[in-house]
């Protein structure tokens, strides 16, 4: 567990090695108190208690208490202050790792289970960090003190209690890995709640236009319903061995006091003994008690530094070179293999070049491969077989954000962040001035209607950009990209659900944006790549069709057809 930590925390815990020393030493001044009982006792049972035995007593338990005081304070301090840092930087880099995961990892795993990593489970591991060491590490300490000074004071009794401790352990193992169990059972059961509560938050005005609330709603009730049976399953079957186990504990006092009777009255132990050993088992039996929570708490936690442990062993993209220096920006797929699910090819041994500073116009019908040449392209998703250069640079050996530092990219649905217009737009350049961000919204035709907001660039828009229409949305969009300035634009069907009037004003904008760059954009409107130096139609996976407009148009096959149909279309009114 230690090394799982370790990875989890990033090499950190060193940083607790004194808190933990602190709450070692917190052991000595809890063992001080019962190290008076005893004096003071034995000094009664033999008659000799007079002021000084009271002096000294109080000095021990002074000295005890100082000890406690500041151990206790201290080490509490210090797991609050550097576990609230450990974790701080654990959620930083569990966040950077996920960013580095391939776009896969998220097409399978849920929502909820995303979410509770980043949040319910790196809670977790704080109070793993926080309090679970030190409780634990306190009771074991303290138990196993009292355990070897109880030999030393009569080691027939000693070992009774020592037989009923052990005794004890095989049940502890045992709830441990009960708990273990229902705490994995339980973790999926709360990644389905996440996932229905983010299901309903999204998917709201959908429902509500269907009418259809009370069936939605019905979805995450039954994950809340499945959250509440699982947790009193996994307490129901925990509650009986508990019960034993305190049962257990519970006896040592009784069992101690009958034994310890017997010897007294066959002359085998002396009265003293007798008293200390009624106070030692007292101590161990309320010091222990609580284990078999601290230990099941513990295994139901383990569980969620596991699942931690092994988002952090998953493959992330590789590369050799943390920076990308291309000499031009030129663009080839040569024989590129890809397939989301194995067995299900996606592109099939596809080969073509992008000339620097020219436009590629990627056209076909759905799953044909567009949208994936674009994620293929980004390292969104690393390609099975053949290989994709830039500059004549393999882009696998380049380092995933360095090469993203080269591409803007627009989609067809953009994500607005729920903050100021400002905070949005500076994505595409965080250290941007404000006069670089006015000046790249005047240029992507947005900044106007910015200036009629109430607050202007200082506007907090809504969750998803709610409070925007899409075509401003696609504006901002365009005002990243322009500020950004990237050689490499990869444009997503990114006017494809606008109304003309938006349409024109940002393929206008778009047609600025692209000049002197290497672009690949996808469309199905054809009249928009007219212009294009080359036009890919896809198929299936492959290039069906290549060349110009005028030479597609020649060649008189799909592509041409697809046009003629179409201006057709254009001319189509609806009949009254």
């Amino acid at each position: 567990m230690y090394q799982k930590l370790q990875l989890v925390f990033n090499q950190q815990l060193n940083r607790l090695y004194l808190p933990v020393l602190l709450t070692i030493l917190d052991t000595f001044g809890t063992a001080s108190i019962f190290g008076s009982v005893y004096y003071v006792l034995l000094h009664l049972i033999e008659g000799q208690f007079t002021s000084g035995t009271l002096k000294t007593t109080m000095f021990i338990l002074g000295i005890g208490y100082v000890i406690r005081l500041l151990a206790v304070g201290f080490s509490q301090y210090l797991f609050q202050i550097r576990g609230a840092m450990l974790i701080r930087d654990a959620r930083l880099n569990i966040s950077n790792h996920l960013k580095e995961l391939p776009l896969g990892y998220f097409s399978k795993e849920s929502i909820g289970t995303i979410i509770n990593t980043c949040t319910v489970d790196m809670t977790q591991a704080e109070r793993v960090i926080t309090h679970l060491i030190g409780d634990m590490l306190k009771v074991t300490f303290v138990t196993g003190y009292i355990l070897i000074v109880s030999f030393l004071v009569e080691p027939k009794l000693a070992l009774i209690q020592l037989i009923l401790v052990m005794l004890s352990l095989p049940l502890i193992v045992w709830i441990g890995k009960l708990g273990e169990k229902g705490g994995l059972q339980k973790k999926v059961v709360v990644s389905d709640v996440l996932a229905r509560v983010m299901e309903y938050i999204d998917g709201i005005r959908i429902f509500r236009s269907y009418n259809q609330t009370g069936m939605a709603f019905g979805r995450l009730n039954e994950s809340f319903k499945r959250y509440r049976d699982e947790s009193i399953h996994l307490e129901v079957k925990l509650v009986p061995l508990n019960f034993i186990f305190f049962i257990i504990i519970d006896f040592i006092v009784p069992i101690i006091f009958i034994a310890g009777s017997y010897m007294l009255l066959a002359g085998e132990i002396q009265m003293e003994a007798m008293v200390i050993f009624i106070i030692i088992s007292l101590g161990v039996s309320t010091l222990f008690r609580p284990f078999s929570v601290l230990y099941t708490e513990y295994k139901v936690l383990s569980v969620t530094i596991n699942h931690i442990v092994s988002l952090y062993e998953m493959d992330t993209a590789p590369y050799t070179k943390e920076t990308a220096d291309f000499p031009h920006y030129e663009i080839e797929f040569d024989h590129v293999q890809f397939a989301y699910e194995k067995g299900q090819p996606v592109l099939r041994d596809m080969s073509f070049a992008m000339l620097p500073n020219t436009m590629t116009a990627l056209i076909g019908s759905s799953g044909s491969g567009k949208s994936t040449i674009l994620n293929v392209l980004a390292r969104f998703w690393d390609i099975d077989d053949g290989a994709i250069r830039i500059g004549g640079q393999n882009i696998q050996e380049i380092k995933p954000d360095a090469l993203l530092e080269q591409m803007s990219i627009m989609f067809q649905n953009v994500y607005v962040l729920n903050d100021t217009i400002l905070q949005n737009i500076i994505i595409g350049k965080p250290n941007a001035t404000r006069e670089e961000v006015e000046q790249a919204c005047r240029r992507a035709n947005c900044h106007d209607f910015i200036m009629k907001l109430e607050h202007g660039y200082d506007t907090v828009v809504g969750e998803g950009g709610s409070t925007l229409s899409g075509g401003e949305k696609q504006r901002i969009s365009l005002a990243r990209a322009f500020l950004k300035d990237a050689p490499i634009i990869l444009l997503d069907e990114a006017t494809a659900s606008l109304d003309p009037y938006n349409e024109m004003g940002i393929t206008e904008a778009v047609d600025e944006l692209v000049e002197g760059k290497t672009v690949v954009v996808i469309a199905h409107k054809l009249n928009t790549i007219q212009h294009a130096d080359q036009i890919l139609l896809l198929e299936n996976g492959t290039i069906r069709e290549r060349g110009t407009h005028e030479e597609l148009i020649a060649l008189n096959d799909r592509y041409a057809s697809m046009y003629h149909e179409q201006l057709e279309a254009k001319g189509w009114r609806l009949q009254v």
